[in-house]
């Protein structure tokens, strides 16, 4: 049981890693987007992280 779910997890992460170097593949030469998502990214990183820390912390 621990292998299948080792596999599968490990699966996952090679599938999602290929189809993201596959993705910047495609978008060689294409330009910058106009709009900046730095910071709406790390803003919504930021909600997950606490969202994270509460669950874990506060709903045992």
């Amino acid at each position: 049981m621990p292998l299948t779910t080792a596999l599968k997890i490990s699966f996952g992460y090679l599938l999602n890693s290929t189809t993201m170097i596959y993705v910047q593949h495609l978008n060689r030469g294409l330009p910058d987007p106009s709009v900046d998502l730095l910071y709406p990214g790390v803003l919504i990183f930021a909600v997950g992280v606490a969202g994270n820390f509460y669950i874990t912390t506060c709903c045992r």
